[in-house]
């Protein structure tokens, strides 16, 4: 298991490396982007198994196509790790652990200061609009602004009747804690989403570079390679065979060689949005 594991290892990226990918990245339109509908794995370990093969022939190839830029492949793996670590990074959880927990215990503790509010309303002690502001949801916001209401009235009516014994106080300062952690989970939940947010977007200019660069390569190889009829064993689709028909996106016509590490695809290719 751990050799087929190393098979699709990919070598962290040198910050000179990383440097250039990230200028391709920044250098692609965000309206010609490819909607992603392959799963990135496969994607992965399909461009993976290809590069071997295709730097066989490399010379070839050049021979064949000598103005081929062949600068986006020599990075195609470069751009596999920022494609793999960018999908890596959308499997994080939005929500905290936490906060369903902290969300749970402060329902409880929401109906139980209620109990203690509608004893205060029925003894004439606490006005009954003063609780109007209380929505009763379970959402987590909504539930952190019930409990700063109930524990603001109830933190007043217990000071006027601070003659008791005891006054119920111990749940007013639960609420306080339960408030400051709530808070703190929902700052959490947002960076979090703001995180994955960035971490999509970043995967989907990868897949974008990733599919048009091994795009280009297997149009060079189909074009090189024509009379051996070997093409798809050396740089084959990453599509089902029949989702890459109906596309339409056969690979008889290659781009002029000059131009073809550069030639956008046209509307209707694959994962085109």
């Amino acid at each position: 298991m751990e050799a087929i594991a190393d098979r699709w290892a990919l070598a962290p990226l040198t910050a000179d490396v990383l440097s250039m990918v990230e200028k391709d990245l920044a250098a692609l339109d965000p309206e010609r982007l490819f909607a992603i509908n392959l799963e990135i794995e496969v994607v992965v370990r399909g461009v993976l198994a290809a590069i071997p093969a295709v730097k066989e022939v490399r010379a070839e190839l050049t021979r064949g196509l000598p103005a081929f830029n062949w600068s986006r492949f020599e990075k195609l793996e470069a751009y596999l790790w920022v494609l793999r670590a960018a999908q890596a990074a959308m499997r994080m959880p939005l929500l905290p652990d936490d906060l369903h927990a902290f969300n749970r215990d402060a329902r409880r503790l929401r109906e139980r200061l209620l109990t203690q509010s509608s004893a205060l309303v029925s003894l004439g002690l606490l006005d009954p609009r003063r609780l109007l502001a209380l929505t009763g949801r379970a959402g987590h916001e909504q539930v952190l602004e019930d409990l700063q209401v109930l524990r603001a009235e109830l933190g007043e009516c217990w000071q006027k009747l601070a003659f008791l014994p005891e006054p119920p106080t111990r749940d007013l300062a639960l609420a306080a804690r339960l408030e400051a952690r709530l808070r703190e989970a929902l700052v959490a939940r947002d960076r979090r989403e703001v995180f994955v947010r960035a971490a999509s977007v970043r995967r989907r200019l990868a897949f974008t570079l990733v599919m048009t660069s091994y795009e280009e390569v297997r149009l060079a190889v189909a074009h090189v390679r024509r009379s051996a009829g070997d093409a798809d064993s050396i740089a084959p689709s990453l599509y089902p065979a029949g989702a890459r028909a109906r596309r339409g996106t056969g690979v008889s016509a290659l781009p002029n060689a000059g131009q073809a590490a550069h030639t956008p695809f046209c509307e209707g290719e694959p994962g085109k949005s």
